[in-house]
């Protein structure tokens, strides 16, 4: 129940905060933005599959935060290195992304969706289904979007399957 009103009163802050800029984006469209601001998140579920921790971190902003549902905001770059590291040394990834809704302007954009897969454990013990919905908060720099903000939960009646 905690975890939830959290989400909830973290995505009216994020409508507060994005809201005024991304309805100019309703106003106008920014197709293309929107489909460059998917496609960059769909190259970070690619770097996460192979486990390639370098092409990872470029798909995020140096100043990241992400909101795990398991724990505390991480902050930067260098405080999220360490949960990749630990989970590419356990696990071989199998994720898949879908896309619910998307909307950008010129500097910013967020995109909406559910992760699905497995992840495989090294060991050989039985894989874990992933099934999450997220909201990813993007910026424009340095010639193309980067991840800015994710905050991520199991999607409401998915359990940890075997």
């Amino acid at each position: 129940m905690i975890r939830a009103h959290a989400t909830v009163r973290c995505l009216a802050a994020i409508s507060l905060f994005f809201g005024p800029t991304l309805a100019c984006a309703t106003a106008t469209p920014d197709t293309e933005g929107e489909a460059n601001a998917a496609r960059a998140v769909e190259r970070l579920i690619a770097a996460d599959n192979s486990r390639d921790i370098n092409r990872v971190m470029l798909c995020y902003t140096d100043d990241v935060v992400w909101m795990p549902p398991d724990g505390e905001p991480l902050l930067g770059k260098k405080a999220i290195r360490p949960r990749y590291e630990a989970l590419f040394s356990t696990y071989i990834l199998d994720l898949t992304v879908e896309f619910d809704e998307a909307r950008a302007d010129r500097e910013l954009a967020f995109v909406r969706g559910r992760t699905g897969g497995k992840l495989t454990p090294l060991d050989g013990s039985a894989p874990k289904t992933v099934d999450d919905q997220f909201v990813a908060l993007l910026r424009r720099e340095r010639g193309g979007w980067r991840v800015s903000h994710l905050m991520w939960t199991p999607r409401a009646g998915a359990a940890e399957k075997p």
